[in-house]
This record gives structure tokens, sequence and C-alpha cells, in this order.
């Protein structure tokens, strides 16, 4: 989902995040980062305004539905589209200093 100057439209999540309570810390391309890593968001490219939402691997199942269920009634609230997509765990690279992503989708998703 990008504008047509191919800015993502950051304001959509951080208007979700505050309304969990929880910022947003790291933001690149498509990815967002909420306060202690324990969501990540995806700006999706179809629909328009989309989202995906990730719930970080360390977080137990009970903590990952009252997540999930927090975020999804706050982006129906704004009529944003959020998709649960499933989990994500990430791992810095010592010598690089880069970060790798790695995702686990839910069972029956598209991805």
């Amino acid at each position: 989902m990008t504008s047509t100057n191919g800015l993502r439209p950051l304001y959509l999540v951080d208007d979700i995040a505050k309304d969990v309570g929880k910022e947003v810390t790291y933001a690149y391309d498509d990815l967002v980062f909420i306060e202690d890593s324990e969501v990540l968001i995806q700006f999706a490219d179809d629909p328009p305004n989309a989202l995906h939402l990730f719930i970080h691997q360390d977080i137990d199942e009970e903590s990952c539905q009252a997540i999930k269920a927090k975020y999804e009634i706050v982006a129906r609230a704004k009529s944003t589209p959020l998709t649960y997509k499933g989990r994500f765990t990430f791992s810095p690279d010592k010598e690089t200093k880069e970060i790798t992503v790695q995702f686990f989708p839910r069972p029956g998703s598209r991805e």
C-alpha cells in the first residue's frame, strides 16, 4: 500500500498503536515494529489501507489472542482492514548489524 508519492501511510499504524496504548518504535519499508517488538504490522498492497498483523513468537497463546483482539477492535473502529497473518521472530546479525525477520504464517494463511 503506497500513496502516489511512494510513501506508506504510517499515520494509520501510529494511530492504531496509540489507541491500544503502544507506540511505533521502528519502521522500515513495509514493516512497522510496535513498542517492545511484540507486534509487527505490515502494509499490504491490496486492498488500499489494508494491514497485516504479526505477533512475536515468544508471546504465549492467551496473550496473543488478547493482543490480536485489541488491534482488531481498534482497526475496525477506524475502518482500517487488519488481518492477523501469524507469528514472527527476529535476530540480529552481529557482523553486519542487520536484522533478519522470520515469519510463521498462521495455518490457512495465503502467504
